[in-house]
């Protein structure tokens, strides 16, 4: 490497440090940062995947209350009132 700083004209020191220099990653907290934005992502979709589980256990809590189950033809669906004895 000292030849060929020569033939540059600089000195051996210049070449080895930016040799060094550029044949390191100078930013690693570009992947950090990559990861990062992975991680809140992720948070997120499972915060939404449990909303929507709740959403739908209550649409199904309702839907079940509102319409009779299969078998009982010909009765009609409460939506909330009180069942008659």
């Amino acid at each position: 490497m000292v030849e060929i700083a020569r033939e540059l004209g600089i000195k051996a020191d210049t070449l080895y440090g930016w040799v060094y220099k550029y044949s390191h990653p100078t930013e690693p907290t570009k992947v950090v940062r990559t990861d990062e934005h992975l991680c809140d992502g992720l948070k997120r979709l499972k915060k939404e995947g449990v909303q929507l589980t709740t959403e739908n256990s209550l649409n199904n809590t309702a839907s079940s209350k509102a319409w009779p189950a299969k078998g009982t033809a010909g009765a009609t669906p409460s939506l909330g009132a009180s069942p008659t004895p």
